[in-house]
């Protein structure tokens, strides 16, 4: 009975769902995906933490940052609702065309990558809040290595307040950049497509 329930409940119908958008994104996008979820934000992660240690960033200021990061990815998530609200409702036959590299038409590929800025933008937000209040400290580039070559990396990331922490921070950090260069994405997907 219970296991009805569950098969039939709204969160595996809404998981479902989820599934079935991201395959709209990542084949309605292409080769872009991957650049635009793995290789552009690590990238910016590893500059961001280079730039960190460059800057010397006292404790307040480091916080700050956190804090002016966290109104960015509110006004960013903000933007994306209005512009997937915009696409979905723009009145464009053309839209309704499937793309040339996928089986969705251009409204459900833009449509996804709105619904993905969305998505992400709240999880950066809830995230960015945790850190605030978990009074993180500021992670340098050694500390990052030195806990990448650590013989009990695993163990510590996942057990430690220390490992916790920096997670937090380094997932923190990798949603807020493929949250820019997706709506970067997103933006000249939109402007293109009402162009067609």
């Amino acid at each position: 009975m219970t296991m009805i329930l569950f098969k039939d409940s709204a969160l595996i119908a809404l998981f479902k769902q989820r599934l079935i958008i991201r395959d709209k994104y990542k084949t309605g996008i292409g080769q872009p995906f991957f650049l635009l979820r793995y290789s552009l934000p690590i990238i910016s992660l590893i500059l961001f933490l280079l730039i960190i240690d460059y800057l010397s960033l006292s404790k307040n200021d480091f916080l700050d940052l956190i804090k002016q990061l966290n109104s960015l990815v509110g006004i960013i998530l903000g933007f994306s609702i209005a512009s997937f609200a915009i696409f979905i409702s723009i009145s464009n036959d053309k839209l309704e065309n499937e793309s040339k590299q996928s089986k969705y038409t251009y409204r459900e590929i833009g449509s996804s990558l709105f619904f993905y800025n969305v998505e992400v933008a709240l999880f950066t937000s809830l995230i960015g809040i945790i850190i605030l209040y978990l009074n993180i400290p500021i992670f340098h580039m050694n500390d990052f290595i030195e806990l990448l070559t650590s013989d009990d990396f695993k163990i510590s990331l996942l057990f430690s307040t220390k490992g916790i922490k920096f997670s937090l921070y380094i997932i923190y950090l990798l949603l807020f950049f493929q949250l820019i260069f997706n709506l970067f994405y997103s933006s000249i997907f939109l402007n293109s497509s009402i162009k067609k």
